[in-house]
């Protein structure tokens, strides 16, 4: 049997649901006990590759396409599945081995065929958005493969959280280009540093130089196994950066920090140990005294709407604030209400695409006309006006992103630059 065939036929036999038959799919491990696996489609090594017991025959027979020294399967290796392969698929697709799988242990396992096949690199967030909407009460849930209950959207949320036991398999972080770097950005730095000798104080200039170098490490990482651990812009362009090509611009305490050209694998310098400490201080007092403040706005915010809450369906009011929608802040306003035209619509996921690009007048809690303390669904957004009592956690929440920011302090910042076009001037 083929092993593309064999994987297929592992899926559906729910040999995903066991950790040691992942761990022999995806690694090379001992499996000389392999005859004595509880779950289905057991594999075990050979002289040339890998075999596999045979739940029809309950032979042992040979996996084709497996190489010795080399793990029968890797995450990102390419197969075509048919239609019906997996429980969720309605078209042939081509995606890769690690879409498959988490599309089994997740959506398959937890829904079977009501979520359809999610191609590409997959997100916590982009899942959440897709199962949002299809989710109802136990009580509501009917069988009528287009709503998801809150039973199984556990089973889905205990599904996701079992993947971290296999982040050690699906992205590898030492290779000999994840603990070294391009060796031409050494002369490129002094290159750089040199055409702006005079203009290192401006920290836009510091910025471009870091971004022109970060981009050369980038370039070094591309096609290495250890790349899928690199996608996080922190780990590249704030760790990666100070441990390997310089430290930067350091933060300072009351003071405008100063600027280290030296990587931490240089090694310090005696002559930048102040800059180092004061850093040191920074980064400390932002995790105490202005972590307390951002505590303070929590509590501060749950005084002022403890009382609030959402109470009448539309308070009536004819205007709203004029924002101007793009890419990156489209998505924020699903669920909510504009007037567009001089008629009243609501934004959805269908039809908050055709927003971008416009500025648009959008019902706000600013200019809500209900009694009190309270407000009405329409100024709101349905989204929030679906846990009416909750008004005073999401506003407690301004707080805690204060409280987060000044507690990220102490893990370092990155220093960057971004295009501004005055309204006026378009």
């Amino acid at each position: 049997m083929d092993k593309y065939t064999y994987f297929i036929k592992a899926l559906n036999a729910g040999a995903y649901r066991y950790r040691r038959w992942v761990l022999s799919a995806f690694s090379i491990v001992d499996s000389k006990d392999g005859t004595q696996a509880e779950h289905p489609y057991p594999l075990a090594r050979t002289a040339n590759g890998y075999q596999f017991l045979n739940p029809d025959t309950s032979q042992w027979e040979p996996l084709e396409g497996t190489l010795k020294g080399e793990p029968p399967f890797k995450f990102t290796e390419t197969i075509h599945l048919k239609r019906g392969d997996l429980v969720n698929l309605t078209t042939d697709v081509e995606t890769t081995v690690g879409t498959a799988f988490v599309n089994q242990i997740t959506l398959c396992y937890a829904f079977g065929p009501r979520v359809p096949y999610q191609l590409g690199r997959l997100k916590a967030s982009q899942l959440e958005s897709l199962l949002e909407p299809l989710i109802v009460s136990d009580r509501e849930y009917k069988e009528d493969g287009h709503h998801v209950s809150v039973s199984e959207y556990l089973r889905f949320c205990e599904a996701m959280t079992s993947l971290s036991a296999y982040a050690t398999l699906c992205v590898p972080t030492v290779s000999p280009h994840s603990l070294t770097t391009d060796p031409a950005i050494k002369k490129r730095k002094k290159e750089l540093l040199e055409q702006n000798r005079d203009r290192l104080g401006d920290p836009a200039v510091v910025a471009d130089i870091e971004a022109e170098l970060v981009k050369m490490d980038r370039a070094w990482l591309k096609g290495d196994v250890s790349e899928g651990f690199y996608i996080d812009k922190k780990s590249v362009e704030i760790n990666r950066k100070k441990t390997l090509i310089m430290q930067g611009l350091l933060s300072g305490l009351g003071t405008e920090g100063s600027l280290i050209t030296d990587s931490l694998d240089d090694g310090w310098k005696t002559k930048d140990f102040p800059a180092l400490i004061t850093e040191a201080r920074h980064g400390s007092y932002s995790r105490g005294a202005l972590t307390a403040l951002g505590g303070e706005a929590v509590k501060f915010n749950y005084r002022i709407f403890q009382n609030t809450s959402v109470t009448e369906k539309d308070c009536g009011v004819t205007y709203g604030l004029g924002i101007h929608v793009d890419e990156d802040n489209a998505s924020w306003f699903i669920d909510r209400y504009a007037f567009l035209g001089g008629k009243e619509v609501q934004i959805t996921t269908e039809n908050f695409r055709s927003f971008i690009g416009k500025t648009v007048e959008i019902r706000s809690p600013a200019y809500c006309r209900t009694p009190g303390v309270n407000f009405c669904e329409h100024c709101m957004g349905e989204r929030f006006s679906k846990t009416p009592e909750a008004i005073t956690s999401y506003a407690a929440s301004v707080g805690s992103s204060f409280m987060g920011v000044a507690m990220s302090a102490m893990h370092g910042k990155l220093v960057s630059t971004a295009p501004l076009t005055p309204d006026f001037i378009s």
